[in-house]
């Protein structure tokens, strides 16, 4: 495995084409392109309407496309594209593995995959105030009907990211920084969301049990603050 800095790695890359999957709105795409010089074209995933609308209204120093889509049914040939990245999307979709498959086969040889996702253990307990929380909403979502798991282990996750294949470049867990985890704004923010969720929450025993979660989610905030959780970030080369 290099020992170059992740944005080193994409700089010397060469990369002309970037794919991003579940782009959302196409703000990890506006993240990646300082360290892409020689990027010329970016196409977004995502089954969101109205995120893609706000990327195509975006200025971009390229060519876009943002495409309505699934990232497990990539409707590409192989090789079409320099770099494939996927950020914290995976336990979104209903099979991983098989959207990492597609990736690497939309990929060129010696293309680039980058995945960042974040995990769930090994955090200190700021960082474990949004695991809970993301743990919680993505409870609701799945009563909701929607494909949304609880974050990987770490070691789940390299296994996963392993699996695909590829040579792994780059594998990295990083702490982000953040705000202060005690401001203001932070929990205004969270208990905003929670509360509206809670109005939002139908009758029903499953509902009522989650919202009996919250007190427990609101106690550990006001002890421990919120810091965003350790994400591990990868780059794999396929071959």
């Amino acid at each position: 495995m290099h020992s170059l800095p992740w944005t080193r790695v994409l700089r010397d890359s060469g990369t002309r084409s970037l794919l991003d999957l579940a782009c959302g709105s196409g703000g990890f795409a506006a993240f990646l392109l300082p360290h892409l010089p020689e990027c010329r074209k970016v196409v977004g995933i995502d089954g969101n309407e109205a995120a893609l609308q706000q990327a195509r209204e975006a200025d971009w120093p390229c060519e876009t496309e943002w495409r309505a889509g699934d990232a497990a049914a990539l409707p590409f040939e192989e090789g079409s594209f320099d770099l494939v990245a996927i950020r914290n999307s995976l336990h979104h979709m209903a099979d991983a593995a098989a959207v990492l498959a597609g990736a690497l086969r939309v990929l060129r040889p010696g293309g680039l995959l980058l995945a960042q996702e974040m995990v769930s253990d090994g955090l200190e307990p700021s960082r474990q105030s949004h695991r809970e929380m993301h743990h919680w909403w993505s409870a609701v979502d799945r009563l909701r009907g929607v494909c949304h798991h609880p974050t990987y282990s770490r070691q789940a996750l390299r296994a996963l990211l392993d699996g695909a294949g590829g040579e792994c470049l780059y594998s990295v867990f990083h702490e982000p920084a953040g705000a202060d985890p005690r401001g203001e704004k932070v929990h205004a923010f969270l208990e905003e969301r929670i509360t509206k969720t809670l109005q939002d929450l139908p009758e029903g025993e499953e509902w009522r049990a989650l919202a009996e979660q919250v007190p427990a989610l609101r106690r550990h905030l006001a002890e421990h603050g919120f810091r965003s959780a350790t994400y591990l970030l990868q780059i794999t080369r396929k071959a």
